[in-house]
């Protein structure tokens, strides 16, 4: 990959990245798409000015699921930078590399059509959901870096780039990678499950595949050790609490049935390029299944799993599936290389239009839908700025330092209300868990715990607002325009 090519994607990176902030800005205002964004920052500013991993001074807790991006966010409070400047140089960065590397994975797939490749980094850096995700300020390209990572070593490993004396230490990397991964998405275990298994088939030798599987687990504990030591120091278990906040409050989606959940995970990697794609994506796994290339279709297998393990435990679609979009990127890379080797073959026979049809179309819906996309996260960042943040300020500004808040939605009140805050999501309120459901018990815990008031949008809980006062309402149209309701400050008095 030529120095060329790198340069252009960061720029096509970087003009993504401002399209979306200049229609955000131009919208309403700039922000975060996200409420748990706030969560992350209000981590990261805490490590800086109290040297503390708490979400609030002096409790320490494991509410941020991805310590690793925490702790990348909080240079730019060390640095005293405005937090959004750094956030979202961050965000362009992340996307960048993640351009470079989906073209080094799509030329180890297909190098015969290497001439194609700055083709494969401009869909991935102009694709939407990734845009989205540049400018979330959340771990999740973070997480996709990690992934095309591993897969990268990993093929690398197989295609014998490199010195093979030097393999049990390309061994090591690839279990260190999955490790570190741990540290984004604690779903990043998966990988060293994938990665166990490319050292089986590539090699034929037990002896061998014992010392690779030493080698990587060397890797593994030297990154994911001390991660799993981390969260049992501050809150007693290996996994952050939102680990098992998230799948108690999404429980009730587990009754549903597997296959139609195991399909609208998958279902969402079909809007926008994705659905121009799929028939690529099959013929990439048809060709390596011909060609008995097993280890390339570890990746799919990958993709697999993240949908099933989502499926199972966390069957949520919501924020445009932010969940699944490290594995659209894997699924858009062989999907593209799919269909520029079989478009490829149109050519040879001289149906040159096939190309041109297919290229065209492939760009005008890559442009498309980033346009339809800016305008979902604009609308996204209104939501929060004119709902969590208005109220967060107001708290701050309307109610004594000693009351004590109780919410769901705690990302912005944490960062911006300086007040006490009872969590009812559980993220950083892990005694929270057992009754996350139970607005009856709930309301008993609240008036345990001493909640001056209670913020929350009146849907979430209708129980257990009645008869409490309001005494703040946003009165935000954005929220109620995509079909919500407007947050709400109340009254919380035990009975």
């Amino acid at each position: 990959m030529t120095r060329r090519k790198i340069l252009f994607l960061g720029i096509i990176s970087a003009l993504s990245v401002i399209g979306y902030l200049a229609f955000s800005s131009n919208y309403f205002r700039m922000g975060y798409p996200l409420d748990d964004s706030w969560i992350h920052q209000t981590y990261a500013r805490n490590l800086i000015e109290y040297s503390e991993w708490a979400f609030q001074p002096g409790r320490t807790s494991t509410g941020a699921t991805s310590p690793l991006w925490a702790v990348m966010l909080s240079v730019g409070y060390m640095s005293e930078l405005n937090h959004y400047i750094w956030t979202f140089v961050l965000g362009w960065l992340l996307l960048w590399g993640t351009g470079v590397l989906s073209i080094k994975l799509y030329d180890q797939l297909v190098p015969e059509w290497s001439q194609h490749s700055i083709w494969m980094g401009v869909l991935i850096v102009m694709e939407w959901h990734f845009v989205w995700a540049a400018a979330s300020g959340m771990e999740t390209l973070l997480f996709s870096i990690c992934v095309l990572g591993v897969f990268v070593v990993l093929l690398g490993i197989v295609n014998g780039e490199g010195n093979r004396s030097s393999l049990t230490v390309s061994w090591i990397l690839l279990g260190g990678l999955c490790g570190l991964s741990v540290w984004v998405r604690p779903e990043g275990i998966i990988l060293a499950g994938i990665a166990a298994v490319g050292v089986f088939l590539w090699s034929e030798e037990w002896r061998s595949r014992a010392r690779y599987w030493s080698a990587q687990l060397v890797g593994l504990v030297f990154t994911a050790g001390p991660y799993l030591l981390f969260n049992l120091q501050l809150s007693g278990v290996f996994w952050p609490t939102t680990f098992y906040a998230k799948q108690a409050e999404y429980y009730y989606l587990q009754t549903n049935p597997l296959i139609e959940r195991i399909f609208e995970q998958g279902g969402l990697f079909l809007v926008g390029v994705g659905a121009m794609l799929l028939p690529g994506f099959v013929v990439a796994i048809f060709s390596m299944i011909r060609d008995q290339k097993w280890v390339r279709l570890l990746p799919v297998l990958w993709i697999l799993l993240h949908i099933l393990s989502y499926a199972i435990r966390l069957p949520v679609i919501y924020q445009h599936g932010r969940y699944m979009m490290p594995a659209m990127v894997v699924y858009i890379i062989y999907g593209f290389a799919g269909m520029v080797s079989w478009v490829g073959d149109f050519n040879k026979r001289r149906v040159w239009f096939v190309s041109r049809v297919w290229g065209l179309s492939l760009g005008s819906v890559l442009l498309l839908f980033y346009f339809l996309g800016a305008r979902s996260y604009a609308v996204d960042v209104a939501i929060i700025e004119s709902e969590m943040v208005e109220t967060a300020k107001w708290i701050g500004q309307n109610t004594e330092a000693t009351d004590r808040i109780a919410a769901h939605d705690i990302g912005a009140l944490g960062y911006f209300s300086g007040r006490a805050i009872i969590d009812l999501a559980g993220l950083v309120s892990p005694d929270v868990v057992p009754f996350i459901r139970d607005e009856a018990a709930l309301g008993v815990y609240l008036n345990d715990s001493g909640a001056t008031y209670l913020v929350t949008f009146p849907s979430l809980y209708p129980h257990l607002i009645k008869s409490r006062p309001s005494v703040f309402e946003t009165g935000g149209e954005f929220s109620p325009g995509a079909g919500g309701d407007n947050m709400m400050v109340l009254l919380w008095d035990e009975p």
